[in-house]
């Protein structure tokens, strides 16, 4: 979807059901409730605490819209105590080139995080796992700090920039 709306996933929601609320992340205090995104590309990031979950579907436009705080958010409505988040295999700025009005839609929602921006072979390219992990740590999470592939680089991930039609990795999280 590339956005920015949380689903609070209850019983009601079990199942695949076409009318579910769209959202690029979904948290759930439910226990044995299966939640799930998919990516090619994007961030993925699973949040867990004591009392629920969370996984995150962070684009571009997710990190602009504040997906991941909103996520967070939503998320310490549903447990008290320490989250920790664990950021899966995106593509890097190694192969993630972007125009600067996609920069500039990030900074203008976030002036205090630290440039996300690089320039590789002259071109302008954009950290989305940088942003990613700033806006979790900035939120009070632990993040790992596990090495996070680039899925253009390593062909054992789909990358919808190196093939446009392609498979998705899924995040699937339950308590």
């Amino acid at each position: 979807m590339h956005a920015s709306g949380v689903l609070v996933a209850t019983r009601e929601h079990a199942g695949f059901d076409s009318s579910l609320p769209k959202a690029d992340a979904i948290v759930t205090s439910e226990p044995d409730l299966p939640i799930a995104i998919f990516t090619a590309d994007c961030v993925p990031v699973c949040l867990t605490s004591r009392d629920a979950v969370g996984v995150i579907h962070a684009g571009w436009r997710g990190l602009a819209g504040s997906v991941i705080p909103r996520t967070v958010e939503s998320l310490r409505s549903l447990s008290e105590g320490r989250i920790t988040a664990q950021i899966g295999p995106c593509i890097g700025p190694c192969h993630y080139e972007v125009g600067e009005d996609v920069l500039d839609s990030f900074r203008a929602t976030h002036p205090s995080a630290p440039d996300p921006s690089v320039v590789i072979e002259g071109s302008l390219r954009f950290d989305l796992r940088a942003a990613a992990r700033w806006q979790l740590e900035d939120a009070g999470v632990e993040v790992s700090s596990s090495k996070v592939p680039c899925t253009f680089c390593d062909h054992r991930y789909f990358s919808h920039r190196r093939e446009e039609a392609t498979g998705r990795q899924a995040l699937i999280l339950w308590r």
